[in-house]
């Protein structure tokens, strides 16, 4: 018995083993094409080990390294602010729906749901945040577009109703005010759920391109994903129109597919500095109402 219980754990584990390099294969390829010249990726293709190292396309991307960090820390910025600011209305807004005697939970709770399936339109949201609000060019409009997820005002709320009711009762039997009682006893045992949706909000904002490359005209806030795609559409903008001469010949020499896996190293490696920090919270977060009491 014992035998066959061994034999079933190895098994498990080599198939775990497997799923882990067939996920790391395709980052491990991008990371040695990027460190690749373009006659390498030509002559040898996509490999896990490179043939020759070449830090053609690193050295091309951090050619103007100040507009480069100050696109870093444009993205950091937005998305540690958006971030902090997405969790405290979610909560608040999670919390009040998640009170059995609030009057207008109904009313709230349909709205959200109502947003998760109905949108207004790219037309309304330019309007709304160009002509109303006149946020074109300024930092806020990378930030307040998508600080308020309706599904993770749902996995907040869902957390709020597994809490024991009896807790709040208790506190108020103490004196304790609502505004007490969130900060205090419920926002601070929410832990696991502020850590999946700050997650979430977090990767959201980083990777967000939409909002910058529709809002910014100017070079003052430009995050770090606009910026790589406007310095690769440059590259294939001189590679596809090399012509004769010097600058036809140096065009030609860019390192277009070498640099796009480098924009994916430098957009991704934060990230996988963030996820393992939160990893642990993030799995029993989006357990969050799986399991019925």
């Amino acid at each position: 018995m014992k035998k066959k219980n061994r034999i079933g754990t190895v098994f498990i584990y080599l198939i775990f083993i497997v799923l882990c390099l067939a996920i790391l294969y395709p980052f491990l390829c991008v990371l040695s094409v990027s460190l690749s010249s373009a006659e390498d990726i030509k002559q040898y293709g996509f490999r896990v080990i490179p043939k020759h190292l070449d830090f053609s396309a690193y050295s091309y991307l951090f050619r103007d390294s100040k507009m480069l960090w100050q696109a870093y820390g444009t993205t950091i910025f937005v998305s540690v602010v958006g971030t902090a600011i997405g969790c405290l209305v979610t909560s608040l807004y999670a919390y009040a729906i998640s009170r059995t005697t609030f009057r207008w939970r109904g009313v709230l709770s349909l709205f959200v749901t109502f947003t998760m399936f109905f949108s207004g339109g790219m037309a309304a949201q330019y309007i709304t945040y160009v002509k109303l609000l006149n946020l074109k060019n300024s930092i806020w409009v990378l930030i307040l577009p998508g600080a308020f997820s309706a599904m993770n005002t749902i996995i907040m709320r869902a957390y709020y109703e597994k809490l024991p009711y009896s807790m709040i009762e208790s506190a108020k039997i103490d004196g304790a005010s609502e505004y007490q009682i969130f900060w205090r006893m419920m926002f601070p045992l929410a832990k696991p759920a502020l850590a999946t949706i700050c997650l979430t909000l977090f990767v959201a904002y980083w990777n967000a391109y939409y909002e910058a490359m529709m809002y910014m005209d100017t070079g003052n806030y430009v995050t770090i994903q606009l910026l790589l795609q406007r310095m690769l559409e440059k590259v294939d903008f001189l590679k596809n129109n090399a012509s004769t001469g010097l600058l036809g010949a140096e065009a030609a020499k860019l390192p277009g597919e070498a640099m796009r896996m480098a924009m994916c190293v430098l957009t991704v490696a934060p990230m996988l500095l963030v996820f393992p920090r939160f990893q642990k919270y993030f799995v029993k977060g989006m357990a969050i109402g799986s399991v019925k009491e």
